[in-house]
Parts: C-alpha cells; sequence; structure tokens
C-alpha cells in the first residue's frame, strides 16, 4: 500500500447550515469495481476537556475527493493546531473560525482491494456533554455520499490534586521549541504565576495559554543554547494558597534542529518591463551562513536590486528583484540556502511573464490618497509644504487584504508659476491616521514645498502615486494550499495609479514698507550664529566658518546667506546640512552651512557678520538677525 499524506488548509464559506469546504483532487490509482462508500468515525470517542480526538471521514472505492461539506464550526470543539500550536514555522491563520487544517492520507486501489482517500481532522474538546457530529456529504465519482451521524462523550475534566510543573519535550535540539506547563487545584484567570527566567539559553515564543479550568497553564520558548537547564522554581498564587512547585530540567543538544528552506515569488502573473521579487526564507535558523546561490534566470529576467534582508529569532529572508524580460511560463531552478551549518535546496518556482500588464483596476476604498497643506494664503516667496500620503486600510482594524509594495513611484505636479521642491519621502514606520472615520496606515507619505512667484489665485496640480497592490484571495471551492512562510504572496500584483486632490492657495504680494537692503526673498523668521574654529592663521591655512540657522520656516528652500570678506579670502562651498528631524509640517528647521576661508596673504582682518534678512508672515514685518563678527590674524606660511 502506498500512502501519501499532504498538509492542507480548508477555508469553510458560510452556506445556511452547511458550508462548502473545499474541493480535492488527488489521484491515488486505478480504481476497483468496488461501489463507493463512506463513513465518519472518532478516534478517542471519549475524551476529557482539553483532551485531543481525531475525527475521520473516509471514503472507499474512489481514488480522489471533490468536495467534502462540512458545517461552518463545531461549537463544543476547536482545532488542536489552534488549542496548543506548537509549530515555529508556520503564520496563525487570519480568523481561527473560518480555517480548520486537516491531514489527507491516500491509498491506490489495487487487484485485491479498492482505493480510499481518508481526511483526517484533530480537534480538542472544549465542552462537557454527549454530541453528535451530523452527517458529512462527500461528492466523489459523481455522485454524492454521507456518513452516518458520529457521536462523541466529553467529561469535566480531573481537577488536580497537588501542583505541578512540566516540560514538553523534555529533550530539544537547538530552535526546537519546547512549552511549559503548570497545573495546580482551582488554577483560574485569577491566578498568579511567576514564570521563570529562561533568557540565558531560551526565548519566548510571545505565546502564552490562558489561564483555565479546562487546560493547563503554558508557555512556549525556543532553546537558543545547548547544555543541561534548569527550569523553575514557579510558583504559583491561587486564591491565599500558594505552591511551590520545584525546577524542571530541559535538556538541549548541541545538534541544530532541521531547517527549512522556501522560495517564492511575489505574484503568479509578471510582465515584460515589470518587476517581479523572489524571496529567500530559512526557517529555523537566526541567519544564514552565506548569501543563497540563486540559480541563472537570465534567459528571462534582469536582475535589479537584491540582498534585502528580514531577521527573526526563528528565520531569516532575503528578497531578490527582477525586471522581466520576455514572455512565457518559466521556472526558477531551486536555491541553494546554507544555515546553521546545513545546506538545503529550495523547491523550484514557477513563473508566468506576460507580454504587458494587466488592464488596471478601480481604486478600492481601501486604498486612497490625501494631500494635506500646511497653509492654504501665502506671500510672495512663502513656501506652502504640502504632506502627500497613500494610505491602506489599518490592518488591525477590519483591513481585508489589500497590500502595496513598499516600493512606489510618486511624481508631484509640474508647474510654471510656481518653484516645486520635492523634499522627499518622510521616514518613519506604521503610523495611522483616521479618514471619514476609518482607519488607515501611510503606505508613502511625501513632502513637496511649493514657492509661489507671483501674486493671485494658484491651484496645486494633482500629484500622482504608481504602486502594484495585491488582494489576497482565500476564498473558493478549490483547496488553497497556504505557504508557510513569508516567501509567497499568493494573488497577481496588479498597477495601480492613484490621485491626489487639487489644492487651492491665495498668494499674496509682499509689503514694500520696512524691506532691508539685505533681504534676499526668504519669507519666515530665522535665527542666526556663527562660529570661526581659529583666530589665528597661517598663509594657505583652511579656516572653517560655519554658520547655523534655525527658524520656524522650511529652510532648505531658502538663499545663501551673503558672506562678506576682506581682500585676502579666497573661499570655498559652502556644505550644507539639514536636520532630519525637522521634516515635518509645522516643525521649525535647521540648516547648518559650511565655508572653508582660505588666507592668501598675511596682515590683521575683521570677518563681518553674517546677516540674514527675512519677512515674518505671521507679523507682516522684516527682521533682520546677525551673528558676531570676528578678528583674525594671519602670519607668512610655513611659520610653524
Amino acid at each position: 500500500m502506498v500512502e501519501m499524506r499532504r498538509s492542507l488548509w480548508v477555508r469553510l464559506m458560510r452556506a445556511g447550515p452547511v458550508g462548502l469546504a473545499a474541493g480535492f483532487v488527488f489521484v491515488g490509482g486505478t480504481l476497483s469495481a468496488q461501489e463507493p462508500g463512506a463513513r465518519a468515525y472518532l478516534e478517542s470517542p471519549e475524551v476529557e476537556i482539553g483532551e485531543q480526538f481525531t475525527l475521520k471521514i473516509e471514503v472507499t472505492g474512489v481514488g480522489e475527493l471533490e468536495e467534502v461539506m462540512l458545517p461552518d464550526r463545531f461549537p463544543f470543539a476547536v482545532a488542536a493546531y489552534y488549542y496548543m500550536r506548537l509549530d515555529i514555522t508556520d503564520d496563525f491563520p487570519p480568523d481561527p473560525r473560518d480555517v480548520l487544517p486537516y491531514t489527507l492520507e491516500i491509498t491506490p486501489a489495487t487487484a485485491q482491494s479498492a482505493g480510499s482517500v481518508t481526511v483526517s481532522y484533530s480537534l480538542v474538546a472544549r465542552e462537557a456533554g454527549f454530541f453528535e457530529f451530523d452527517s458529512f456529504r462527500i461528492a466523489a465519482a459523481g455522485r454524492t455520499l454521507e456518513t452516518e451521524p458520529v457521536m462523541l462523550l466529553v467529561r469535566p475534566p480531573s481537577e488536580p490534586t497537588a501542583a505541578r510543573a512540566w516540560i514538553e519535550p523534555p529533550e530539544v535540539k537547538l530552535m526546537e521549541h519546547f512549552t511549559l506547563f503548570v497545573e495546580a487545584p482551582g488554577l483560574d484567570g485569577s491566578a498568579r504565576v511567576d514564570v521563570p527566567d529562561v533568557s540565558e539559553f531560551a526565548t519566548g515564543r510571545g505565546v502564552t495559554g490562558a489561564l483555565s479550568s479546562r487546560q493547563p497553564a503554558f508557555y512556549r520558548f525556543v532553546a537558543l543554547r545547548p547544555g543541561t537547564h534548569e527550569v523553575g522554581p514557579v510558583e504559583v498564587q491561587v486564591g491565599g494558597e500558594v505552591y511551590e512547585i520545584e525546577p524542571v530540567t530541559l535538556v538541549v543538544s548541541d545538534e541544530h534542529r532541521q531547517i527549512e528552506a522556501h522560495a517564492g515569488v511575489n505574484t503568479e502573473q509578471a510582465w515584460v518591463g515589470g518587476e517581479f521579487a523572489l524571496v529567500v526564507e530559512v526557517a529555523g535558523a537566526r541567519e544564514f551562513d552565506e548569501d543563497p546561490e540563486l540559480p541563472d534566470i537570465s534567459a528571462f529576467a534582469e536582475r535589479q536590486r537584491g540582498g534585502g534582508q528580514g531577521r527573526s529569532t526563528f528565520s531569516a529572508s532575503r528578497d531578490y528583484h527582477f525586471l522581466a524580460l520576455r514572455p512565457g511560463v518559466f521556472e526558477i531552478g531551486p536555491v541553494t540556502v546554507k544555515a546553521a551549518g546545513q545546506t538545503i535546496l529550495t523547491e523550484p518556482v514557477r513563473i508566468t511573464i506576460a507580454e504587458g500588464p494587466p488592464d488596471p483596476v478601480a481604486v478600492p476604498e481601501d486604498l486612497r490618497t490625501t494631500a494635506v497643506a500646511d497653509k492654504r494664503r501665502v506671500y510672495v516667496g512663502e513656501p506652502v509644504l504640502v504632506s502627500y500620503r497613500l494610505l491602506a486600510r489599518d490592518v488591525f482594524r477590519g483591513f481585508e487584504g489589500w497590500s502595496v509594495r513598499g516600493e512606489t513611484t510618486f511624481t508631484p505636479p509640474v508647474h510654471e508659476d510656481l518653484q516645486v521642491h520635492d523634499l522627499g519621502r518622510q521616514p518613519g514606520g506604521w503610523r495611522r491616521f483616521s479618514v471619514d472615520d476609518r482607519s488607515y496606515r501611510a503606505a508613502a507619505e511625501h513632502f513637496v514645498s511649493f514657492v509661489a512667484l507671483e501674486t493671485g489665485e494658484k491651484v496645486i496640480d494633482p500629484a500622482q502615486f504608481r504602486v502594484q497592490v495585491n488582494r489576497r484571495s482565500l476564498s473558493g471551492s478549490r483547496a488553497q494550499l497556504r505557504d508557510p512562510t513569508g516567501a509567497r504572496t499568493m494573488g497577481n500584483w496588479t498597477p495601480m495609479t492613484l490621485t491626489t486632490d487639487p489644492i487651492s492657495v491665495e498668494v499674496v504680494p509682499l509689503p514694500t514698507e520696512g524691506r532691508p537692503e539685505s533681504f534676499r526673498g526668504h519669507v519666515g523668521r530665522v535665527e542666526v550664529a556663527s562660529r570661526l574654529n581659529r583666530s589665528e592663521a597661517e598663509v594657505g591655512d583652511t579656516v572653517t566658518l560655519r554658520v547655523e540657522m534655525t527658524g520656524d520656516a522650511y529652510l532648505r528652500l531658502m538663499p545663501e546667506p551673503e558672506i562678506i570678506l576682506p581682500d585676502g579670502f579666497d573661499i570655498f562651498g559652502p556644505e550644507v546640512s539639514d536636520d532630519p528631524r525637522r521634516l515635518a509640517v509645522g516643525q521649525p528647521g535647521e540648516r547648518t552651512l559650511v565655508y572653508r576661508l582660505v588666507p592668501n596673504r598675511e596682515g590683521s582682518y575683521r570677518i563681518a557678520a553674517v546677516e540674514v534678512a527675512w519677512f515674518n508672515p505671521g507679523t507682516g514685518e522684516y527682521g533682520v538677525s546677525r551673528a558676531e563678527p570676528f578678528e583674525i590674524t594671519v602670519g607668512p606660511a610655513g611659520r610653524g
């Protein structure tokens, strides 16, 4: 008998009293003449709350299943995968009520016996009582089969008579998980458990079991250092009772767990002239021993950039971006991955490249753009700072699957009567915004400053974001395979252009009364300070003049101040730097200019004070800021 097992995912789609769970097409061999039949049965039909049992649906006389009809959920049981999940390589599904993991066993037909297909679901009892699994309907061999009902008896859990702690498994390899279990009489959600510090040899998985009479408390870890380690002691306080539990022992071998390597592309279909990303991930190791060795795909793609790194306690990844060169269906061969002293090959990856991109899709409400100006009425020369944001629905507040690639193309508007200064992308993480009472995150944010050169009503034209978007699809009547790593993003990436709204601005003239002669057009209050790095020098030395400006306007747009030097000096520069922390709407600016002064003759000189004139739009008045003048003595060259 040939046995084949595959771990798959079923998505339950609600459709009245039952839901269409999945479609199976697995060929198991030549069928016998036996009429197809189906039965359901339980392994361990009597269990306690918290104990595991297996529901099996066996179909004989077939080599494949088309559909299995399951209830949308079992209120008295939960999948063992979610009840006490120990695997560190898989992702949690989005909603445990909507998916059930299962295993599949196919027995091919022979001359002596009919083929069969068995689907198994591992479940854990949650409620005490006598429960019935209704008939299950299975589509196979062109007909619909039904099983008989199955009964399950769930007894209340046995109350522990003493406090105890234990580890499962007690012996592990490096990077393997282990779980500390703790139970005590009367243990419930009000109890306090002092979890031992295991940071010297392990790290937490960030998942613990809720304190409940239905199960022991559990705390999950991953082993990081070989040796024999003591875990504990553990102190449990239940009401007024305090239990001291002796330490337990964990043995970690110096052998590393078997790593897993996965490769995938970020799209099911790319197009000529477009990019796709190849992602390589190793699970069970925190870093690569060497950079992954990629196969040669120059026949259909050209590497653009790569080496982007991701790293966690349990995995590491690299991503590589390619330009698609010609259409067709191609295979990206195995990637050689070396990590934890092991060498492993990934499975090949198939990619389809089309002649051109798919038709643009309509912009969904989950994506939107905003354009926020810091002011709508300005003087000539006064900058309008606009923050352009590409927003996506917040994944923590109901966002349902749209993804935006990190590489977005932003195009600011072009104007003849406005100076346009693209100030670059706003740094920062996942900042959130509320728009129309919906929560969004900023997928991209750019600052652009517009300076009006003449008076009148001006309209800042729309800007554009060009992105690739994707919406994962996990529904459908066919079985959906769920990649256990982040290496593959299911679904087609689609180009999309999002346009911002225009912005109206009123531009008024600057007053002529009180305008200083040194005024060079800067609007916004400025303070200036300067420093000379020496007061004595020789001919040919370099003297550094440092000018620092701060103000309530964006100083990157400010004209350079006039530096007045006496005869006998050459000037070079300036080297300009801006404080990146001040790149924000409404925040004061900070700019530093460094000049190199080289004296070419001896003498005593006075370097005039640096003067900056400005117009304050808040008061409608001009002002002047001056730094200190400097005295410097220059001696003959080579004196030192």
